[in-house]
């Protein structure tokens, strides 16, 4: 009987302790008033903008685990967003645009990552849609 209770009791501890080893994906990092102040600039141009968004998308959704490296993001990228290489032919972005850039650049770095996975960049953070 003492054995029986002794391995139920290793079971139990160690299943405990697996479940604490779970890291969550989709926690919460709202820091509220507490949270630094963006430092995301306005775009240059829309060649600048791609770039600068694809980066951002990409650190994102590498964190989020959904690429294994930053490379197949990119490649990612490319076929769904287009070549940001030539996207040097296509006018600056418009003041709401810029405005829409910078809101989407500085809250892609929180956002969730299950919305990312699931439904995409657009309704993980609506902003990023604008520009």
């Amino acid at each position: 009987m003492t054995r029986v209770l002794a391995t139920l009791a290793v079971i139990g501890v160690a299943t405990f302790l697996a479940s604490a080893c779970v890291e969550p994906k989709d926690f919460v990092t709202d820091l509220g008033p507490d949270a630094p102040a963006c430092t995301v600039v306005a775009s240059t141009d829309a060649k600048d903008a791609c770039v600068r968004f694809r980066d951002a998308l990409c650190a994102q959704a590498k964190s989020c685990e959904m690429f294994a490296t930053l490379p197949a993001c990119v490649t990612w990228f490319t076929s769904t967003y287009g070549d940001c290489d030539k996207a040097g032919d296509k006018p600056a972005l418009t003041t709401d645009q810029n405005n829409a850039f910078v809101a989407c650049l500085c809250a892609l770095p929180t956002a969730s990552c299950r919305t990312l996975n699931l439904s995409g960049v657009e309704a993980a953070v609506p902003d990023c849609a604008s520009f």
